[in-house]
């Protein structure tokens, strides 16, 4: 494999990581603002509000935190050839559990450990792990299968 598709899809897979960490941080953020009880009203403001500014910041806070978790998630993937959605959305889980476990070591106010935030979490994780399949994860693994050469014969 040439060294120039090797790129074109370490650019692919960050590609795909970061439309996971936006569809992360928008379904987390999503699943906050349906929390707060508010009227028909409200929501339509607060989700057209929450566009432009929560959903940028908490997309960056998955990207942040998950960033190592998912690389090595993905480099698995890549490596055993795993291209279903179902794998990856696991995968996208499983970083968001680990993501859980660091976080909630360190000194926050919001308690990660209650049952609502963390199935939130995990839900976003599934999100975001879905999203990277739709991007990069269907083709995981296939930079590593021989390219047949094509050769065209002389007329």
């Amino acid at each position: 494999m040439s060294l120039i598709l090797l790129l074109g899809r370490i650019v692919v897979i960050l590609f795909g990581y970061l439309v996971g960490a936006i569809a992360a941080g928008a379904f987390l953020n999503f699943l906050i603002i349906a929390r707060l009880g508010l009227n028909p009203d409200e929501m339509r403001w607060a989700l057209v509000g929450s566009a432009f500014v929560s959903v940028p910041v908490f997309a960056f806070f998955v990207a942040y935190q998950a960033f190592i978790p998912a690389m090595l998630a993905i480099g698995a993937t890549e490596f055993f050839k795993k291209r279903d959605w179902l794998v990856q959305a696991l995968a996208g889980a499983a970083v968001a559990l680990f993501v859980l476990g660091t976080v909630a070591r360190s000194e926050t106010t919001v308690s990660l450990t209650d049952l609502p935030v963390a199935m939130a979490v995990i839900a976003s994780g599934l999100v975001g792990g879905i999203a990277y399949w739709l991007i990069a994860g269907r083709s995981a693994g296939r930079w590593r299968e021989p390219q047949a050469n094509v050769r065209l014969s002389k007329p």
